[in-house]
């Protein structure tokens, strides 16, 4: 039953045995729904030996479209400043349309949004066995560590949300900007080469190193 208490739907009939009953509800017969207000109905015609039937309602339950973070699938480092960073998750289901992204940083800390908005958009009509993608850059002020995680929450529903299964790393990065391999550099002592680099999500002091190798 729905919750107006209508549109019910036959899962199974016929005379179960005495005693505790079960019956697997088969994933492909669960309606496509996003409603907290679902009911299971059990109706009886009569008892042995004689007697009127009976009507047994469950408490309300949910159902709802389930979403499954795809990447980063944990342990895995995600390097802050990384334009190249993605986030990947599959859904259940035609009721979901737009959602809430949430990054939790390095230390396990309170989640944050990742994109500012009403909600990034599921695109419609998407086969759900297929991942959806949404390109992220770890801010500068992310605290680094191993327990990061994602959280995608429904932009219409906050009670429909998956959290990273497994936690993953913020790692600061570095990308040197120059020499590079344009430049010349000649053996002299009274030339000065400058050593030029970017670093995100890190501070304090750095060593250098050289290698000949090409």
């Amino acid at each position: 039953l729905d919750d107006t208490g209508s549109n019910a739907v036959a899962l199974v009939t016929g005379g179960p045995p005495a005693g505790l009953n079960t019956y697997v509800w088969d994933k492909t017969k669960i309606p496509n729904l996003k409603n907290g207000g679902v009911k299971i109905r059990v109706t009886t015609n009569g008892y042995v030996g004689g007697g009127t039937g009976m009507v047994i309602e469950s408490p309300s339950f949910k159902i709802y479209p389930k979403i499954t973070i795809t990447d980063p699938a944990g342990n895995e480092p995600v390097t802050v400043g990384d334009e190249t960073n993605t986030i990947r998750w599959t859904y259940t289901g035609t009721t979901l349309s737009s959602v809430n992204l949430y990054f939790q940083d390095g230390d396990g800390g309170a989640f944050d949004p990742v994109a500012d908005g009403d909600g990034v958009n599921v695109e419609d009509g998407l086969d759900p066995s297929q991942d959806t993608v949404f390109s992220w850059t770890v801010p500068d002020t992310a605290v680094l560590g191993a327990s990061a995680k994602i959280k995608i929450e429904d932009a219409e529903d906050s009670d429909v949300y998956f959290i990273s299964a497994n936690p993953f790393r913020i790692i600061g990065g570095i990308t040197v900007t120059g020499p590079d391999a344009d430049t010349n550099t000649e053996q002299d002592a009274a030339t000065a080469t400058t050593v030029t680099w970017r670093q995100t999500g890190l501070e304090g002091n750095y060593k250098l190193y050289y290698s000949t190798d090409a």
